[in-house]
This record gives C-alpha cells, structure tokens and sequence, in this order.
C-alpha cells in the first residue's frame, strides 16, 4: 500500500513540474509565460522581462506565431525577446517605458510593430536582423534613440517618426537609399517619415539551349522579393528553376541569396554583387514501351550544375494523381538513371511525374512534368 502511494506520489509531481516547465515560468516572482498551443506566447507580470524569464526550447520557439506582452512590464531588457523568427506580430503595452538592446532581434517574420507612447528609450539594435520588418512607427514620447536600433533590415521602408528626437537610417551598406520629401537623407528629423527603396540590380540570363515564352524581369530591388516566372522552354526538357553563378538554386529569389548577403569576417558580400546571371535548370524526362507490361524511365539533369542524389517518381491511372504509387531512383550517375517499371496492365495508360533529391539547400519537394503512356 505505501509502495503503491508513493508511486502515485512521484507520477503526480512529475506530472506537475512538466506541466509548470511547458506552460508558465517565473523569474523572481515577477514575471511568468504562458505558451498556448496555437502559438500565441504571452507574459505578465509587473517589472522588467529578461531573457532568463523564458527559458523555451528550439522547438518551443519555433512555434510561436505572437508575443503579447502584457500590462505591468515596464521594460523588455537585453535581448528580452530575441530569436523568435517565426513570430509574426508583437503587442506591446502601455505601461511599457524601456525597449533594450537587441530586444527583438533576428524576428524574421514580423512585418511592423507598434509601440506605444509610453515608450521613451529604445536600445540599439532592438528591431536589427528583422528581415521582413516594413514600417516601424516611433511614439511621440521618445527621448532616446540609439543608432542602428534597425539595423540590417533590408524590407524597411517606411520609417515614422512620431517624436522629438532625430534618429539615424540604416543604408544597409548602400544598399537601401532613404528619403524625406523627396531628398535622400541619412537622418530621420523629428516629426517626419522617412521612405526608402532598394537599389536595382541588373539580371542577365543564359537560357542554355531554351528560349524565352514571356517577359523576363530585367532588375532586382534590393530588399524585396522577386518571383521569377517559368516564361521559358526547351524542347524535350522540363524547366525545374533558375539558379544563379554560385550554383544555389532560386525558384524564388529572395534578397538575391541569403548566403551571398551574409556577413562574412567582418565585410558584408554585398558590396561585391555588380550583376545577377540566371540559368534554368532544364531536366530530360522520357518514357518508352520497352517491352511487355514494362514502361523504362529515364531522368538526365546532367545539363544543371545542381548535385543530384536521387529522384523519386511517382505514377498512376488517374490524371489526379489519385491512389499514386512511388519508386525512388537511386542509381544515379553523373545525375542521370535509367529505371524500368514491370508489371503494368496492358493497354492502360498512366501518368508519371518526378521530383528529385538534392543536396538539403537544394531540395524542392513538389512533383513536375507530368506525362501519360499507354503501357504495350
């Protein structure tokens, strides 16, 4: 009987401290978290938020999708809310008067935030590394902005200055070029907003044997992201992306490369990129009667410069795709393979589509060139 209690005992408390771990936290009996299961993390409390008030695991993190700080926090400290890159909104509450240094670094995915006038100090670097940041709004009550509060935030170009104090841009290196009525600046003064677009860069292409089926886009604005169209063709070919000289593929070009806007010993990579050049990644799929009930596949990619692992194909009576059966392709050499499917109904036809495996930064999981055979 005390076995059996003391077993409950341990069960439950273990219980408890793993419900405690997941959804709240304290930090001095000042300020707790709540994580929620659709993502919403939110804090409150009354003081000052620190980072070691939310000690959340990398899979945590990465399934938060809003911050909402509640009232009560009067300052968010040193990187108080850092490396959420999935969060895409942050509500912020008027009691709060201190955003620290770094404070909401490498958020990614938020687009623009609002803080409100309570606020008078902003730390720097407090927005930098916001990749997809927009407009940033600063109340009227600000008495302190530190420079480069927004640096590297290639997306921002809307800077509202609500207050007093005169802030200073971020050029990005020169890559962004801000203006207040209408004059390049490298100063917000108080009460203005400042707009900013990217510089253009010039895109050629080498369509390796294709040909053009539409328009092309000529320049990239740094700072935005530029779907590039399939308006090309080859003739026995079936068109996968473009990549560029550096061998990355871009099915969407996105800041040119991520790798080529990394900072690399101290010497931003930017300052080195006069011109792009694209080349589509042209890929041969054929299917052939090789003999009774058997339906060879060949795959040949060896026109891209991309590593080719394996491919994968999938095949079934239906246009849809429907009830589909899988084989992957694993012999392959110098990116091409040769494969025979057997015992197929005769006299049925089938569609057969491919996707192929890359090295990771490579890979695209979608299924393309789909065709049909009638199976001999």
């Amino acid at each position: 009987m005390k076995k059996s209690i003391l077993i409950f005992l341990c069960l439950l408390f273990g219980v408890c401290f793993t419900l405690n771990i997941k959804q709240t936290a304290d930090a001095k009996g000042h300020i707790r978290y709540n994580l929620s299961e659709d993502g919403v993390l939110s804090f409150y409390g009354k003081g000052e938020l620190k980072s070691i008030d939310h000690l959340i695991n990398y899979e945590q993190k990465e399934s938060v999708k809003m911050i909402v700080i509640g009232q009560g926090i009067t300052a968010i400290k040193k990187e108080g809310i850092s490396h959420y890159w999935n969060a895409k909104k942050v509500i912020l509450p008027s009691s709060l008067k201190r955003i620290g240094e770094n404070s909401f670094c490498y958020m990614e995915s938020l687009k623009t935030i609002e803080i409100p006038d309570s606020v008078t100090i902003i730390g720097k670097g407090a927005f930098s590394d916001c990749d997809s940041l927009k407009k940033l709004v600063l109340p009227a009550s600000l008495k302190s902005w530190k420079k480069g509060i927004a640096q590297d935030c290639p997306s921002l170009s809307t800077i509202k200055n609500r207050s007093k104090v005169t802030c200073h841009l971020d050029n990005c290196e020169g890559w962004r070029i801000w203006k207040v009525n209408g004059k390049k600046t490298r100063v917000l003064p108080k009460k203005k907003t400042a707009r900013a677009r990217g510089k253009k860069i010039p895109i050629t292409y080498d369509l390796a044997g294709g040909k053009r089926t539409g328009k092309l886009p000529k320049y990239y604005e740094y700072g935005t992201k530029l779907k590039l169209p399939d308006t090309v063709k080859r003739n026995g070919y079936e068109f996968f992306g473009w990549y560029g000289e550096d061998n990355r593929l871009l099915t969407t070009l996105y800041y040119i490369d991520q790798d080529t806007f990394e900072y690399t010993n101290g010497e931003d990579d930017r300052i080195k990129l006069k011109k792009i050049k694209l080349t589509p990644c042209w890929f041969k799929f054929e299917l052939l009667n090789n003999k009774e009930g058997t339906v060879q596949i060949t795959l040949d990619g060896s026109k891209n410069r991309i590593p080719i692992v394996m491919y994968e194909v999938q095949y079934s009576e239906f246009e849809d795709m429907s009830s589909a059966y899988s084989e992957s392709l694993l012999d392959v050499r110098n990116k091409k393979t040769v494969m025979e499917i057997t015992n197929m109904q005769r006299g049925k036809v089938y569609y057969f589509e491919f996707k192929t495996r890359e090295e990771r930064e490579f890979e695209r999981d979608s299924w393309m060139g789909k065709k049909k055979i009638q199976v001999n």
